[in-house]
């Protein structure tokens, strides 16, 4: 813990224990949906909509955060969709998508069930691939349990999970909380 971002390639890990460093702020908030950015970025943000209980934002959370891992999958499909469109019929294959969604729900849903409740949500593509920045209130590091085959557990493989289908994922700790940035490719 000296204050740098760690980064994991390939979803290896020295120990395959927790990766984490210090010092690093709370995501900033997004701009508006689809928005260019500078260095061939494009951000997201759920749409502001506070009404009923499939609502996609919480209007009693920090604003432009998801409600759920439902309403964050739809900022990152709708961010694909935004991306690929007008791109000579090119899109990202379907497993891509599979990916990406499955990585925002596991690092989505544990942030509600693990970490304190999400405090911050981005999905950014850049010229590497989609980043996602997720916040939650918890400095408690994710960790990869060995488990016994044999007795089949329920739970623990999402970590391992996202690490895999990731090109890296970093855990930053700030005063209050952590963020989970994870780069998953697009091609």
């Amino acid at each position: 813990m000296n204050g740098e971002r760690e980064g994991l390639r390939g979803g290896v890990s020295p120990a395959d224990g927790p990766e984490e460093a210090a010092g690093t702020p709370a995501p900033v908030a997004p701009a508006d949906e689809g928005t260019e950015h500078p260095a061939g970025t494009m951000l997201a943000e759920p749409p502001a909509d506070d009404s009923g209980p499939d609502a996609p934002v919480d209007a009693e959370g920090p604003p432009g955060v998801p409600r759920n891992a439902a309403a964050a999958r739809a900022v990152v499909t709708r961010l694909l969709e935004l991306w690929f469109r007008g791109r000579d019929g090119e899109g990202p294959a379907d497993f891509v998508v599979a990916d990406a969604l499955l990585v925002t729900s596991e690092l989505v849903t544990n942030a509600v069930r693990h970490g304190g409740g999400l405090t911050g949500f981005t999905a950014e593509i850049t010229d590497d691939g989609l980043l996602l920045t997720v916040g939650d209130a918890s400095t408690e590091a994710p960790v990869v349990v060995e488990r016994d085959p044999a007795t089949a557990p329920i739970g623990g493989y999402g970590w391992p999970l996202v690490r895999r289908l990731t090109e890296w994922v970093s855990v930053t700790h700030h005063l209050g909380g952590k963020n989970i940035v994870a780069l998953i490719a697009l091609t």
